[in-house]
C-alpha cells in the first residue's frame, strides 16, 4: 500500500501518513502487537474480550480507526452475538479477511478485451479499406498513427485513437510483405514481392530511395538504431524466401552521389547469413542480447550475433513451421508460435523450451507479449484470439472475431503466412508496439492511455481492455437476484445468478468485499439477514441454503459442527429435503424453538430450521396446494 507523506514547512512537525484499515495492513509484526494488546486488555484472564474491552485494547494501536469503527469490527467478528471475542476468533477473522481482500484485488485487476462498442462507420471505412489481406501493421509515434501494408499493393495510414483512414499510398501492383520505420532518419522501408525495398519519407511519403532486383523476395523487416545520436546508425534486417537473414545500413548519399543518382538515400548490405533452409517468417533485433532472432518454416528459431555475423544458437522444438515470435524484455524469454498450434516459451540461453501453451485448434499466426498486463496474446488463423497469463500460463480469455472479411476464403498459393488462409490478422497493442529497446517512459504512458488490442484484416479493428474494477460499480457480471440493506454497518449486500455476493459501502458507493461460489455453480435466488444482522442467509436455484457470517467477516466456528477452513466462508448448510429452487427466506426470533429459519420455494412446502448448535435438519413442513414464492 502506498501512502502519501505529509509536507512540512520550516520546523513544523511532519505527521505520518494515515494508514488504511487494519485488514489492509495486517502482517506478522502487526499481529504480534495486537496479541500483546489483546492479552493486556484481558483483565479477568478468561481469554476473551467484551466489546468495551475490545475497543479500549485497540484504540491506541489503531489510531486511524474510530471507536465506532472498532465497535463495528467487534460485531463483524462476533457473528454469533454472544458478546465475547477470543483471540482465535479475532486472529482467524483478520487473516481470512486479509486473504479475501487480496483475492478480490487480484480478481479486480483482471481485465478482458471486448469488441469496440463504438466502432467507426463501417460503410465509410469499408470503402477505404484494403482490397486484400493486410500482412503487417506498424505504429508510428510521430503523428500517433498506424501504417498497414497489404497484398493489394497499397500502404495505408490510420489514426491510432479512432482507427479512421488518413491516407493511401500506391506502392505498386506487387504484394507488400512488410514495413519498417527508421526512427533516426524518419524514413519508412517497404518490402515488396517483386524482390525490392523502397524508402519513403515518413512525413511527405515521397520515394527517396530503393533497392531493386534482390536475389530473393524479402518477407519480413526490422529496423533499429545501432548507436543513439548517430543519424547514420539506423540498421535494417530482412528475412527472405531463400532462408537468408541479411543486414543493411541505410544512409543519405553525399552531394557527389546525389548528382549521379535520382535517389538521395541508399541501402548497403553489410552481411548475409544462411540461417534457415526455408522461408523466414519474422526477424527482430533483440537489444538485450545484441542479437538478431529469426523464425522460419523449417521449424526453427535462430539467434545471430550482429557483430560476429554468425549463429549463436538454434532453438528446435516446434514440430512444424514457425510463423512468429515475441521477446519479453522484463522476463527475458521468447514466445513462439506456428503451424503446430502450440505456443512455446524459450529461455534464449537454453536449447529446450521452458513451457508450452496449448489450446488453439488451428495454426497460431501471431504472438504478442504485453508485459504491462503480464499477458501473452496469441492469434489463430481461425480468427481466435487467446489471452494467457505469463505467471501461471493459464488461458484468461478466448475471443472469436465473427466479422466476415472480404477475401477470407482465398486460397493462397504463394505467400507464406498460411497454407490455406481463412483470415490474416496481425496483432499490436495501441501505442506499445514500439521497439523493445525503447520501452521507456513514453511507452508506459502510451499504454495507460490506450489499453486496447488492435487487429487488422483489411482495416484495423479495436478491442478495448475493460476491467471489472470495484470502483466502477460493475462488479456483477450476472443478473442481480437480491439486494439487502444492513443498518448495523451501513452497507448493501447484493447477490447474483453467478453465485457471487458483493458488499457495498452506502456512503461511498464502493465495493468493500466480494466472495464467489457461494452455492457452487447454482444461482442465488434469495437472501436474508438473521435478527442481529451479522449473518447472511442465502438460498439457491438448486434448493440449498447456507448461513454465512456477514460477508464482511471471516467465518467462525460458533454455529457449525463441521468446518472447512480451506474455503473460509460457510458457517453451516441447512439441509433441504428437496432440490427445488428456494424463492424466499425469513429469519424468525421467537416462537416454539426461539430462533429458526423459514424457507419457501417451488417445492410448495414451507420448511423450518432451528438456529442452534445442533445438526441442522428440517423441524417440520407445511404443504399447501399451490406453489409458494414468498
Amino acid at each position: 500500500t502506498i501512502h502519501e507523506a505529509g509536507m512540512s514547512n520550516g520546523s513544523e512537525e511532519v505527521k505520518p501518513a494515515p494508514r488504511n484499515t487494519l485488514e489492509e495492513n495486517i502482517n506478522l509484526e502487526m499481529l504480534m502487537q495486537l496479541k500483546v494488546a489483546f492479552d493486556e486488555a484481558d483483565d479477568d484472564g478468561g481469554g476473551d474480550l467484551d466489546q468495551e474491552e475490545f475497543v479500549e485494547a485497540f484504540a491506541d494501536i489503531l489510531g486511524n480507526m474510530s471507536k465506532t469503527a472498532l465497535r463495528q469490527m467487534f460485531m463483524k467478528i462476533d457473528a454469533n452475538a454472544d458478546g465475547r471475542v477470543d483471540w482465535d476468533e479475532f486472529s482467524t477473522f483478520m487473516l481470512l479477511q486479509n486473504q479475501g481482500k487480496q483475492s478480490m484485488q487480484e480478481s479486480d485487476s483482471h481485465a478482458e478485451y471486448v469488441e469496440d462498442p463504438d466502432p467507426p462507420d463501417s460503410r465509410v471505412q469499408d470503402s477505404l479499406a484494403h482490397r486484400d489481406m493486410v500482412d503487417h501493421i506498424l505504429y508510428m509515434s510521430s503523428g500517433d498513427k498506424y501504417a498497414t501494408t497489404s497484398r493489394d499493393g497499397t500502404l495505408r495510414f490510420w489514426t491510432a485513437k479512432e482507427l479512421t483512414h488518413l491516407r493511401t499510398v500506391h506502392v505498386g501492383r506487387a504484394w507488400l510483405t512488410d514495413i519498417g520505420l527508421l526512427k533516426n532518419q524518419n524514413k519508412l522501408v517497404v518490402s515488396t514481392f517483386h524482390r525490392a525495398l523502397q524508402i519513403y519519407d515518413a512525413t511527405s511519403l515521397e520515394t527517396v530511395g530503393k533497392l531493386n532486383e534482390l536475389e530473393y523476395t524479402p518477407l519480413t523487416l526490422d529496423c533499429w538504431v545501432q548507436n543513439k545520436g548517430d543519424s547514420s546508425s539506423d540498421r535494417l534486417a530482412s528475412g527472405d524466401d531463400g532462408g537468408f537473414v541479411q543486414l543493411y545500413s541505410v544512409s543519405e548519399r553525399d552531394e557527389e552521389e546525389k548528382q549521379m543518382y535520382s535517389d538521395h538515400w541508399k541501402i548497403d548490405r553489410l552481411w548475409k547469413n544462411p540461417a534457415h533452409t526455408d522461408w523466414v517468417q519474422k526477424v527482430r533485433y533483440l537489444a538485450d542480447l545484441s542479437a538478431l532472432c529469426s523464425c522460419s518454416l523449417d521449424r526453427t528459431l535462430c539467434l545471430l550475433d550482429v557483430e560476429r555475423r554468425g549463429a549463436i544458437r538454434t532453438l528446435v522444438g516446434h514440430s512444424k513451421g514457425v510463423y512468429s515470435f515475441d521477446w519479453s524484455q522484463t522476463y527475458k524469454f521468447i514466445a513462439s508460435c506456428g503451424m503446430d498450434r502450440h505456443v512455446l516459451l524459450w529461455n534464449p540461453f537454453s536449447a529446450r523450451p521452458m513451457a508450452s501453451l496449448t489450446g488453439h485448434s488451428a495454426s497460431v499466426q501471431d504472438v504478442l507479449i504485453i508485459e504491462q498486463e503480464n499477458q501473452i496474446v496469441t492469434l489463430g488463423i481461425d480468427k481466435t484470439i487467446k489471452v494467457w497469463d505469463i505467471r501461471n500460463h493459464k488461458c484468461l480469455q478466448t475471443i472469436v472475431d465473427k466479422t466476415s472479411y472480404r477475401g477470407a476464403a482465398v486460397l493462397v498459393l504463394g505467400l507464406i503466412r498460411c497454407l490455406v488462409v481463412s483470415i490474416r490478422m496481425d496483432l499490436t497493442v495501441i501505442l506499445s508496439l514500439i521497439a523493445t529497446a525503447e520501452s521507456g517512459e513514453e511507452g508506459d504512458r502510451c499504454w495507460e492511455s490506450g489499453r486496447q488490442l488492435v487487429t487488422v484484416a483489411v482495416r484495423p479493428k479495436a478491442w478495448p481492455l475493460r476491467s471489472w474494477e470495484a470502483r466502477s460499480g460493475m462488479c456483477h457480471k450476472d443478473p442481480v437476484a437480491a439486494a439487502l440493506y444492513n443498518p448495523n454497518f451501513n452497507q448493501v449486500i447484493s447477490g447474483d445468478h453467478g453465485s457471487n455476493v458483493c458488499v457495498w459501502e452506502v456512503d461511498t458507493g464502493k465495493m468493500r468485499f466480494r466472495f464467489g461460489g457461494a452455492h457452487g455453480s447454482a444461482k442465488i435466488t434469495a437472501m436474508a439477514f438473521d435478527k442481529t444482522g451479522r449473518r447472511l442467509l442465502t438460498g439457491a436455484h438448486d434448493g440449498t441454503m447456507k448461513a454465512r457470517p456477514g460477508p464482511w467477516a471471516a467465518p467462525r466456528e460458533a454455529l457449525n459442527t463441521v468446518w472447512n477452513f480451506s474455503n473460509g466462508s460457510c458457517l453451516k448448510t441447512l439441509i433441504n429435503p428437496t432440490q427445488d429452487e428456494i424463492t424466499g427466506i425469513e429469519y424468525v426470533h421467537g416462537g416454539f424453538h426461539n430462533k429458526h429459519v423459514i424457507g419457501v420455494g417451488w417445492s410448495r412446502k414451507v420448511a423450518f430450521w432451528e438456529d442452534g448448535e445442533k445438526k441442522q435438519d428440517v423441524l417440520f413442513r407445511a404443504q399447501p396446494e399451490g406453489r409458494i414464492l414468498a
